[in-house]
C-alpha cells in the first residue's frame, strides 16, 4: 500500500473517529433531552389527571350531607334493617344522581356485608377493601380517592363512617364513574386516554379502536415511559404513568396517545438534510486531500523505483533529477555508494565462506569423536551443540561479521568441556538421589507403622457393644479415612433411667491426635459417670485438657443425656456440629446451638445447656464434619442442607436404617472420590418408656 494511501486512510479514520464522537455526544445529549422532556410531559399529564380526579372527589365530598350521622340510618344499619336502609338511601341517592354528582351508593355493615347497593345487582362486592373498612369503622377515617368497583371500572369515591356520638355501625360509600374525567383529560392534553389494568388489559378509555390497533400494552417498551409508536402510516406519542389507588399503591396504568405524524415527518426531513450536507462536506475533504498527497509524493515515487531496480541488481537505472542539490539528489549519490559497497562485500563473502567450511570440517571431526565416548543422551546434546556452532558461523557470514578460526575453535572446545562437566555433575546427582531414596523408604515404613498404631487406638476406643434399653434404639458407626483422624463416639450408662451420648472430633492427624482422643474420651467418661450435667462435664473436661496441651490440639464435643422415662434430652455443645432432630411429622431441624467453643483452647470456659423433649417415634442423628464436608470428584461438598434433605420424611426408619441411609447417600455423592476425613454417624430413636 502506498504511503499517500496510508496517510489518506489515517486522516479518514481520524475524521471518522472525531465525527463519531460528536455524533455520540449529540445522541447522548438528545437522549438526556428526551428523558427530561418525557418526565416533564408525564408530570404535566399526571398533574392534570390528579387535579381532575381530585375535583370530582371534592365535589362528591362537598355534596355529602350529614346522612351518615342520622340516628335512623345508624340504627337501621346496626339492626341490619334492609327495608329501612333502602327507604333512607333511595331518597339520598336519587337526589345526588339527579345532580350528576354520583353514579352509585353503597352501605356496608361492620362485618363487610353490603346492606344496600343502588345498582341492585344480586351479587356485588364492596368497592372498598377490608383494610379501608377497618380504617373507617375502627378509626372513623374518611377514605377518598380513585379505585375500582366490582365491574373493574375506574371510579372516584368517598367513604365515610355511619356513626353517632356513641357508636359506628357501618360505612357509606359514594362513587362516580370517571369516564367523564377521561373525556375532560383528553380535551386538556389533546390526546386520547386509555386505562389498562395490571395484566395489560383495557379497562376503559376514549379510543377503544386505537387500543386494538396498538395490540395492547404488550407491544410497548416497558422501560420507556414516553415513546413513539407507528400505526397505519401514523405516529403516536405514547405516555404512561401509574394510577394510584386509595392506599397509595398502583391499581392501573394510564396511557395517553397523541398523533404526532406531522411533527415526526418534519424531524425526519431535517435529519436527512443534515446527513446529506455532512456526507458532501466529508467527500469533498477526502478528494482534496487525495489530490494534494498525489502531487506531493511524486518525487518520492521516482526515488523508490530506482531503489527497487538496485534490489533486483540493475545498476543502470538512475534518477532524472540526480543533478539536483536536494533530498532526491542525495538519495542518488547514496545509491551509487551502496552499489560499490555491494561489489566489495560479495568478494569478501566468498573468501569468508571458504574459511568457514574449513572450520566446520575440523570441528565436526573433533566433536564427533568426543560424542562417541558419551552415553546416548549426552551424545545427542554434543551433536546439537555442533549444529548450533555451524548455524552461528553461517549467520556470522551472512551478517559479514569478522571471525577467525581460533574464535570458532574456542567456542567448540568450551562446549565440549561443558558437556564433560555436565556428565560428571549428573553422575554425582544420581548417587545423591539413590541415597535420599533409601532414607525416604525408611521414613515411609516408619510413618505407615505410626498410622497403623493410631488407627488401632482410634478403633479400640469405640464402644464394642450398645447398651440395651427398653424403648430406645441406639447405634453408632465410624468409617476411618486413609489418614488417621480423631473422631470418636461413646455411650455412657449413668443409671437405670439415663444414658449419655457423646460425639467428638479431635483436630489434627496421626498418633498425637489418636492419643489426645483417648485422653479426652477417658476423662469425659470419668466425669460423666458421677452424674454431672452436660455443661459441667464439658467445663471440667476443658480445664483438664487445656492444662497439659503441649501439642496445642483441641476437640469439638457434643454431649447429651437422655432420660428414657419421658424422652427428656439435655445437652451441651462444645463447638460441634448440631445433631438433626427427625420429628414425627417428617420435618428435620438442627438442635439449637448452646454457644460453647471447642475444648482445650482456653481454660475456665462455661458451657451453657439446652434441652428438648422427644416424642415416641422421634429420632436424633449425631455426626461429625466428615459427613457434611465429604467432597465429590468436582470438589463440591455434601453440605448440611443436603443432609437435612436426605433425613426428611424418615420418621418411620429405625436407627440402623438411618445410619445406613446416610452412609449410602455420602458414598453415592462422592462418585468415586477418595475419603478425606473420618465419617462418624450415631442414631438414636426414642420409642417411649416401657415398664420392664
Amino acid at each position: 500500500m502506498l504511503l499517500r494511501t496510508r496517510v489518506t486512510l489515517f486522516v479518514c479514520l481520524a475524521f471518522i473517529v472525531v465525527t463519531s464522537g460528536l455524533l455520540l455526544a449529540g445522541w447522548q445529549s438528545e437522549q438526556m433531552t428526551r428523558a427530561l422532556h418525557a418526565q416533564d410531559v408525564i408530570n404535566g399529564q399526571k398533574t392534570v389527571w390528579q387535579e381532575i380526579a381530585s375535583s370530582r372527589v371534592q365535589n362528591i365530598e362537598s355534596s355529602l350531607s350529614d346522612i351518615h350521622k342520622r340516628q335512623r340510618l345508624v340504627g337501621a344499619v346496626e339492626d341490619e334493617d334492609r327495608d329501612q336502609i333502602s327507604l333512607i338511601a333511595d331518597v339520598f341517592f336519587s337526589l345526588l344522581k339527579e345532580q350528576n354528582i354520583i353514579t352509585r351508593l353503597e352501605i356496608i355493615g361492620r362485618d363487610g356485608e353490603i346492606l344496600y347497593n343502588s345498582g341492585n345487582e344480586l351479587f356485588w362486592s364492596a368497592s372498598i377493601g377490608a383494610v379501608e373498612l377497618d380504617d373507617i369503622i375502627l378509626r372513623q377515617k374518611t377514605v377518598r380517592g380513585v379505585g375500582q368497583d366490582a365491574n373493574r371500572r375506574m371510579i372516584a369515591m368517598v367513604a365515610v363512617p355511619i356513626a353517632d356520638d356513641l357508636r359506628v355501625t357501618g360505612a357509606l360509600v359514594l362513587s362516580y364513574d370517571i369516564q367523564p374525567n377521561l373525556l375532560k383529560l383528553k380535551q386538556s392534553i389533546a390526546a386520547d386516554v386509555l386505562i389498562a389494568n395490571r395484566r395489560g388489559r383495557l379497562i376503559q378509555g376514549t379510543a377503544d379502536a386505537l387500543w386494538e390497533e396498538m395490540g395492547g400494552i404488550a407491544n410497548l417498551n416497558r422501560d420507556e415511559l414516553l415513546q413513539t409508536l407507528s400505526l397505519n402510516d401514523k405516529y403516536y406519542s405514547i405516555a404512561r404513568f401509574n394510577i394510584e389507588g386509595i392506599n397509595g399503591s398502583a391499581i392501573a396504568e394510564m396511557l395517553t396517545a397523541k398523533d404526532i405524524t406531522q411533527e415526526f415527518a418534519e424531524q425526519r426531513r431535517v435529519k436527512v438534510i443534515v446527513l446529506i450536507v455532512v456526507s458532501v462536506v466529508l467527500l469533498s475533504i477526502l478528494i482534496a486531500l487525495f489530490r494534494y498527497l498525489q502531487s506531493a509524493f511524486r518525487p518520492m515515487n521516482e526515488a523508490i523505483a530506482v531503489l527497487e531496480a538496485l534490489a533486483r541488481g540493475d545498476t543502470m537505472k538512475t534518477l532524472e533529477t540526480s543533478h539536483r542539490e536536494d533530498e532526491i539528489g542525495n538519495i542518488a549519490k547514496a545509491v551509487e555508494v551502496f552499489r560499490e559497497h555491494t561489489v566489495s562485500l560479495e568478494s569478501m563473502k566468498r573468501s569468508r565462506e571458504k574459511q568457514r567450511r574449513r572450520q566446520e570440517r575440523y570441528i565436526r571431526q573433533e566433536m564427533t569423536r568426543l560424542a562417541d565416548t558419551l552415553d546416548e543422551g549426552a551424545k545427542e546434546a554434543v551433536m546439537d551443540d555442533l549444529k548450533e556452532i555451524e548455524q552461528s558461523s553461517s549467520l556470522a557470514m551472512e551478517r559479514h561479521e569478522v571471525s577467525n578460526e581460533l574464535g570458532t575453535l574456542a567456542i567448540a572446545f568450551e562446549r565440549m568441556a561443558g558437556r564433560v562437566r555436565e556428565q560428571h555433575h549428573k553422575l554425582a546427582e544420581l548417587i545423591d538421589e539413590l541415597r535420599e531414596a533409601l532414607k525416604a523408604k525408611t521414613q515411609y515404613i516408619a510413618l505407615q507403622q505410626e498410622l497403623n498404631i493410631a488407627r488401632d487406638i482410634q478403633l479400640a476406643l469405640l464402644p464394642k457393644t450398645v447398651p440395651e434399653r427398653a424403648g430406645i434404639e441406639l447405634i453408632g458407626q465410624m468409617i476411618p479415612a486413609k489418614e488417621v483422624g480423631g473422631d470418636f463416639y461413646d455411650f455412657i450408662v449413668i443409671d437405670e433411667n439415663r444414658i449419655g451420648i457423646v460425639v467428638a472430633d479431635v483436630s489434627g492427624k496421626g498418633v498425637p491426635a489418636a492419643f489426645f482422643m483417648a485422653i479426652a474420651k477417658t476423662l469425659l467418661r470419668a466425669t460423666a459417670l458421677f452424674g454431672n450435667p452436660p455443661g459441667l462435664c464439658l467445663a471440667r473436661l476443658n480445664n483438664l485438657l487445656e492444662e497439659n496441651n503441649e501439642q496445642e490440639l483441641f476437640v469439638t464435643v457434643f454431649y447429651g443425656i437422655l432420660d428414657q422415662r419421658n424422652g427428656h434430652f439435655r445437652y451441651a455443645n462444645g463447638g460441634h456440629n448440631p445433631p438433626m432432630w427427625i420429628k414425627n411429622d417428617g420435618t428435620v431441624e438442627a438442635l439449637p446451638l448452646t454457644g460453647g467453643m471447642a475444648l482445650a483452647i482456653m481454660d475456665d470456659m462455661d458451657y451453657d445447656e439446652s434441652e428438648i423433649r422427644l416424642q415416641p417415634g422421634e429420632s436424633l442423628f449425631f455426626y461429625t464434619d466428615g459427613v457434611t464436608e465429604a467432597t465429590d470428584i468436582d470438589e463440591q461438598e455434601f453440605t448440611e442442607p443436603r443432609l437435612m434433605e436426605v433425613l426428611q420424611n424418615k420418621q418411620q426408619h429405625t436407627a440402623e436404617d438411618i445410619n445406613a441411609l446416610i452412609f449410602g447417600a455420602v458414598h453415592e455423592f462422592e462418585r468415586g472420590a477418595s475419603q478425606a476425613d473420618d465419617i462418624t454417624c450415631v442414631s438414636l430413636k426414642y420409642n417411649g418408656h416401657r415398664q420392664s
